[in-house]
């Protein structure tokens, strides 16, 4: 029986049926299908378990749980070199999950393949275009208009491709793997650093970048360096308003924004008991904060019970004949050992601006002081990605409705997000979203990118949009007058505010005219109103492009070839330098628009899904969610906003109280008849008594007859384009290379490739490319995109300086900070800067998704052999790299040439490379090296 000790019920279960004591006992060998959605892929135990009994033979210890769904899933168990940190693992994926942002680029790159078929299950699910505004359906019609030629790829491709397909509103891809995918024990790659998501049914799930879910979609195996494992054993019991999201706060605590960089972390111990699958989901999905590969759970009766309450009963119980293999082996050893009570654990709250930053509840009011952190609470958002399941929203929804009871709702804005489709129909059934509706809630169509969904009461005033040209260069004015906008105002800023970086058109969209090319949408400023007014009327007695007034001409830097001369109402005029256009505009008008200078806003903030109104652009504030991350800008593209992540269970009470400074577990509220009252402690369900509502059917299965179905990709779309290979390396070392940017501080790949409007673009390399580090912070001057040229002498932004490099021949390089390219999976961060010229990144570290990501496009993912090294490289000197030293386990020489002419030294550069990576950047790219092996 100590053999099972640990494993609860599920461990006296099978200690009771003597049958099913021991693998070698149990009926590996039968079909069970890994999924409802597919036939004829089946959970392959028994494979797993040979090649777990090579891998023992051969180490001869025990091993921890994430070893043992590595080691099953190795593609040569018996020659594979294994030394935890230091060794690369070829793998063989059971499945691949994309999101429609990341699998436009990982299915092109799939398509120059020629392969006829995808060799692994894999699916692809509809989240990331989606924008809130108003929430409900009218975002999912909108984004549904907006986004049509890629979801029509997208349909088109997977039916080709043999890949299931998941339609918009089908909900979050995590939420829909969790409840259709994962299985214990599997190994899962998926294009979202979220992915992680499925360790809470046992599943080591792992966000990649697309390249990687290319090999794997193509039947080549998968290359991991073995990681490092971090154990986190939990004891006590949950209880009271600590929650499951307290465990990982408490953890990203501990670990940091890169604490878990090249290491799963592994959660064991009883305490594993008292937590819902979708609890530890919650744990494992944040896992990617703290840099971690994936984390996990071991295999128990929660997890027999959600598989069985999604209709999976037996892949539940053909789990239950491998649960021996499904949790670390008595003894197992690992690289760094957490524990925590969870008896003594505290709610947590951590933010602003960083997840790892963890305060307890009991000191959070004290740190909004201390830090004059803004104490007013403007919006509460609970669901999304992170914590969506239905164990959440009743328990959120117990607070509201204690709350009402006492004639009291929520003082600060309110919104939910449903992780899926089958959530929303769920809650909706069982009375949970009329609860939030009545408390105040906006509800949003169920989707990841959904990070906070307008509220439907906004604030007063005409809405107008800004539109960075220099930026945005194929939002075309003849685009913009043909959609239906009978006014095009563009102005230069530059007239009124000389250091503004950027020039921008400023246009007025008509009442209930939605403008699919804008950045951000905010409500006018009061002068503004002045001139913008909701009336039609009354605008159009101001400008009237039919009628001449006195006009003024103003220069616009577009970086495109614009004619607007054939547009009617503007009179303008090409420049054949690629660079300006002008164009006539009321007098008057434009005084006193270039007169607002609130208007401008730097164009490295514009990111996020969330069409905030409820405050200004640069207005300090604060916003708490139960999302998992809290960069700068990440919510609303407003740097200034002050963004906290905890449980769902504190939102819905600090949004109750509207400000920071509560403390549910201490502080009182007043009821509506005057009465003081405290929140009672949040209950909730795990799972749904009656099942859960699968609501509308929003799955799309290949066909059988595909060899009939044709890809829609237009020649002259601007959000698709085929790609064309990258040229190989020329065999020479590289000499005399600029450096684009010396990159300060943090720099995610939120800050290389920025989400948000850009997410329309993934599919189109070139155009997504105008985006490329305009959220990196200059080390030169401490601005964001504002980079010196080296050519010229001039400052630009940063996409226009490196074009201007390529243009003329010549490479560069970026020099980075710690943990450069943490965040998300997204391979664009990679891409756009081998499409743009680059050569080599240069950094104090990198996170791992990214730096296999530029590995895989063929660039040089390069580290300081000392940190300090950072410090002795200026802005704008030139540097050489000895690419012809690139050897495993070699360092490289790089030559500085400082810029101030004095002496030239050198400085080792280490890197990761291993043999076949060198081949990649040999051949120009992973793609390249695959395309050439197939012809071979």
């Amino acid at each position: 029986m100590q053999k099972f000790s640990r494993l609860g019920r599920l461990g006296q279960s099978l200690a009771s049926r003597r049958q099913l004591a021991t693998v070698s006992d149990a009926p590996l060998s039968r079909k069970v299908e890994m999924t409802n959605w597919e036939k004829g892929h089946y959970i392959n135990y028994q494979k797993m378990n040979e090649n777990l009994q090579i891998v023992r033979g051969r180490l001869n210890r025990p091993l921890t749980f994430a070893e043992k769904i590595l080691y099953s899933h190795l593609d040569d168990p018996h020659g594979q070199e294994i030394e935890r940190g230091s060794s690369y693992l070829k793998l063989r994926p059971d499945r691949v999950a994309c999101q429609d942002a990341t699998a436009q680029m990982a299915i092109l790159q799939f398509m120059s393949a020629g392969l006829p078929s995808v060799a692994t299950p894999t699916t692809v699910h509809c989240d990331h275009l989606i924008e809130a505004q108003v929430g409900g359906e009218k975002d999912l019609e909108r984004a549904n208009e907006i986004n049509k030629e890629v979801y029509n790829f997208l349909s088109t491709s997977c039916a080709k491709y043999n890949i299931g397909f998941w339609k918009p509103g089908s909900g979050i891809i995590h939420q829909i793997v969790l409840e259709n995918y994962a299985f214990p024990g599997a190994l899962l790659i998926g294009t979202d650093s979220h992915t992680p998501n499925a360790g809470g049914l046992g599943m080591a799930a792992i966000g990649v970048g697309g390249a990687d879910a290319v090999d794997v979609m193509a039947g080549l195996p998968w290359e991991l360096k073995a990681p490092k494992v971090i154990g986190v054993k939990l004891t006590g019991k949950l209880s009271g308003w600590t929650a499951p999201k307290d465990i990982i706060l408490k953890v990203a605590g501990i670990l940091t924004v890169k604490g878990g960089t090249g290491a799963i972390v592994e959660y064991h111990g009883p305490g594993t008991e008292s937590l819902s699958c979708t609890g530890m989901a919650t744990i494992c999905n944040m896992g990617a904060e703290i840099g971690a590969t994936t984390s996990l759970f071991p295999f128990n009766d929660r997890m027999y019970d959600y598989l069985a309450a999604t209709k999976r009963r037996d892949i539940g119980d053909f789990s239950r004949e491998y649960a021996a293999q499904l949790r670390e082996d008595e003894g197992a050893e690992y690289d760094e050992l957490i524990e925590i009570n969870l008896d003594e654990l505290e709610p947590h709250i951590n933010g602003p601006f960083t997840p790892d930053l963890a305060t307890p509840i009991s000191k959070f009011k004290e740190a909004v002081k201390a830090n004059k952190w803004p104490e007013e609470l403007k919006v509460g958002l609970i669901g999304s990605c992170t914590n969506s399941s239905y164990e959440d929203m009743t328990r959120a929804a117990s607070i509201a409705e204690d709350a009402m009871s006492h004639g009291i709702k929520a003082k600060s804005l309110f919104t939910v997000t449903p992780g899926s489709e089958q959530i929303r129909a769920t809650i909706e059934r069982d009375g949970q979203l009329k609860t939030f509706e009545e408390f105040g809630g906006a509800p949003s169509p169920s989707d990841s990118t959904l990070r906070a969904p307008s509220p439907t009461s906004t604030s007063e005033g005409a809405p107008f949009a800004s539109i960075h040209l220099r930026l945005q260069p194929w939002v075309r004015a003849a685009q913009i007058a043909s959609g239906g906008l009978a006014d095009l105002l563009i102005i230069d800023p530059l007239d009124s505010v000389a250091s503004a970086p950027q020039r921008v058109a400023t246009l007025r969209l008509p009442p209930g005219y939605t403008l699919p090319y804008s950045t951000f949408l905010r409500r006018s400023s009061d002068n503004l109103q002045s001139i913008l007014c909701d009336d039609n009327d009354a605008l159009s007695d101001i400008v009237q492009p039919t009628k001449r007034r006195a006009t003024r001409r103003v220069l616009i830097d577009t970086d495109l070839d614009m004619d607007t001369r054939s547009i009617p109402g503007l009179d303008g005029a090409y420049d054949d330098d690629d660079s300006n256009i002008s164009i006539d505009i009321p007098l008057a008008l434009a005084t006193t628009l270039n007169s607002l200078q609130d208007l401008w806003f730097h164009a490295n903030v514009v990111a996020g899904q969330w069409d905030r109104k409820d405050v200004k652009k640069g207005e300090a504030n604060s916003i708490i969610s139960s999302y998992n991350r809290n960069f700068t800008g990440r919510n609303d593209a407003n740097p200034a906003t002050h963004s906290f992540v905890t449980s769902p269970d504190l939102v819905v009470a600090m949004t109750i109280a509207g400000t920071l400074s509560f403390n549910p577990l201490t502080d009182h509220l007043t009821a509506a008849d005057g009465s003081k009252f405290k929140l009672k402690e949040p209950t909730g369900l795990g799972l749904p008594t009656n099942g859960y509502d699968p609501g509308q059917d929003t799955y799309q299965a290949p066909p059988e007859d595909r060899a009939s179905v044709t890809v829609d990709v237009s020649p002259s779309s601007d959000r698709l384009q085929l790609l064309s290979p990258f040229s190989a390396w020329d065999g020479s070392d590289a000499k005399n290379l600029p450096i684009l940017i010396k990159c300060s501080g943090k720099t995610t790949t939120d800050h290389i490739s920025m989400a948000g409007p850009w997410l329309k673009y993934r599919g189109h390399l070139d155009n997504i490319s105008n985006n490329m580090l305009i959220g990196a912070i200059n080390a030169e001057n401490g601005e964001a995109n504002k980079v010196k040229n080296a050519l010229n002498g001039e400052y630009g932004a940063v996409p226009d300086v490196a074009r201007d490099y390529k243009k003329n021949g010549v490479p560069w390089v970026v020099i980075g900070d710690w943990n450069y390219g943490e965040g998300s999976s997204r391979e664009h961060a990679a891409l756009e800067p081998r499409h743009l010229g680059g050569a080599a990144i240069i950094t104090r570290s990198f996170a791992r998704i990214h730096e296999t990501n530029l590995k895989k496009q063929g660039m040089l993912p390069l580290t300081f052999s000392d940190p300090a090294d950072y410090e002795k490289i200026g802005p704008n000197d030139r540097v050489d790299l000895a690419s012809t030293e690139l050897a495993p386990g070699k360092p490289l020489t790089m030559t500085v040439h400082p810029a101030d002419g004095s002496k030239e030294f050198q400085i080792p550069l280490s890197h990761t490379f291993n043999e076949g990576q060198i081949e990649w950047f040999k051949n120009g790219s992973a793609l390249n090296t695959m395309a050439k092996n197939a012809k071979q």
